[in-house]
């Protein structure tokens, strides 16, 4: 019965029969997600909350006023006598690709930065694959049963640096697993009798690292882990003789590399043994990856000092490689903040 309720409230959240009222009730529900588990009394809740609506919602719903839903959420909060630490904020942004809108929610500091987040978890629809909502994490993410057989997002009012993931089902351990960030990456460690999925590979106590674009699954629920912000690079022309100009990067888009001047990389006319359209550099979660287009000189990757052939399936660049075109135009990598 849960499902089919969940199906037409999804439909009712769909841009074409989204309303104020029904928005509003969405983010008081949101706050009562975020106080569901908390071991305080009363309650903590999440201070900062980002609504990401459809660009085609209504006229309604393009004339809401951000300080109107803060005011109204700190209605509910009183009502429901939850706690509230530092400034309550509600941001709206508005995107093309959405068809219903998807709230996140973050612990923020006094200053209004978000408290030590390394990341954003969504959870996914297991059968249509579409984002159901999602949630900024800080750098530990505990996954448990939850109490109250609903799912949740949840908080540590004696440690702000870890998120509770409250996770229905008698496959699910009272603490399931754990997700740490280490400072350069995530290690996902799982504690449970039946074992989690990560890239629906089953691990039952065992830990591994997870990365930017790693899916988890926890019972019946999936999760993907992502960034908060783009990654941005710099490709930095090192051939000799042809000055030394900066290419900047990001992950929210694709690059193609060549000799034809359309490319968004393009090797100056001379060098020849650059195919017209020889590769190209997709911006993807685990970073950047690096594709030959069949070029006719090959694309090679100088790494540590051993040098890396491109394979079919792509190579994903590391910090501080030098990526050579038909062994001509040579591209230092650097990640901007390594």
């Amino acid at each position: 019965m849960r499902s089919v309720r969940e199906f037409f409230d999804r439909w009712a959240m769909t841009s074409r029969f989204l309303n104020a009222d029904r928005l509003r009730e969405y983010l008081r529900d949101k706050m009562d997600d975020t106080a569901a588990g908390s071991s305080s009394s009363p309650p903590l809740v999440a201070n900062h909350y980002t609504v990401r609506l459809p660009r085609a919602s209504s006229p309604e719903i393009r004339q809401l006023d951000q300080s109107a839903l803060q005011s109204m959420l700190a209605e509910h909060a009183a009502t429901r006598g939850y706690q509230v630490r530092g400034e309550l904020l509600v941001e709206l942004l508005w995107d093309d690709a959405l068809t219903h809108p998807v709230i996140e929610s973050a612990f923020t500091l006094l200053d209004g930065t978000i408290l030590s987040a390394q990341g954003r978890l969504e959870r996914i629809n297991s059968t249509s694959g579409e984002m159901m909502d999602s949630c900024q994490i800080p750098g530990v993410v505990v996954f448990r049963r939850s109490a109250s057989g609903r799912f949740a997002w949840a908080s540590n009012s004696s440690n702000l640096d870890e998120r509770l993931v409250d996770v229905p089902g008698e496959e699910v351990s009272a603490v399931h697993a754990r997700l740490r960030w280490t400072g350069t990456h995530h290690v996902f460690v799982d504690e449970s009798t039946n074992g989690s999925l990560i890239n629906d590979k089953r691990i039952r106590q065992a830990q591994c690292e997870v990365h930017y674009g790693d899916t988890i699954g926890i019972g019946k629920e999936t999760f993907q882990l992502l960034r908060l912000t783009p990654l941005e690079a710099d490709l930095v022309m090192e051939t000799e003789g042809f000055g030394h100009t900066c290419y900047p990067i990001t992950t929210e888009r694709h690059y193609r590399l060549g000799r034809t001047p359309g490319c968004d990389i393009a090797a100056p006319p001379i060098m020849l043994n650059v195919s017209r359209t020889h590769a190209v550099i997709v911006g993807e979660e685990r970073g950047f990856v690096l594709y030959d287009l069949k070029s006719a000189n090959g694309t090679c990757v100088s790494r540590h000092g051993d040098e890396v052939a491109v394979p079919a399936e792509g190579l994903l660049l590391e910090p501080d490689d030098l990526v050579s075109l038909g062994q001509l135009m040579h591209l230092r990598y650097k990640l901007r903040g390594s």
